[in-house]
């Protein structure tokens, strides 16, 4: 009852209704697909190594300005992070673990 208020006041009458037909869903791009592929594939995507440079290089440092401290500590985070290569890359050597950061815990 609730939906045929709600079709009413949206001016869908039954006939309009009867018309309707459903179609089939079209398959998924191919890059779609790769990084669906990806998703399900990966296990854990958190990734101490970042987090224990940054943490070394950051107490290693101790006393020293805090922009200082912090711009040593983010240098040693990205020089100690180890490249990812996916297999249908053409640029590779990217340093992320994860797709614009999109897969924390699959």
């Amino acid at each position: 009852m609730k939906l045929q208020e709600i079709l009413k006041a949206r001016g869908i009458t039954d006939e309009q209704l009867k018309e309707v037909q459903e179609q089939d869903i079209p398959a998924a791009a191919e890059s779609f697909q790769r990084i669906m592929d990806i998703y399900y594939l990966l296990k854990v995507t958190a990734d101490m190594e970042s987090a224990y440079w940054y943490n070394r290089v950051w107490w290693e440092n101790d006393g020293d300005l805090l922009e200082v401290r912090r711009a040593k500590a983010v240098a040693a985070s990205l020089a100690h992070s180890t490249p990812t290569i996916l297999p249908y890359e053409k640029l590779v050597m990217n340093k992320t673990k994860h797709l614009r950061g999109a897969f924390p815990f699959p």
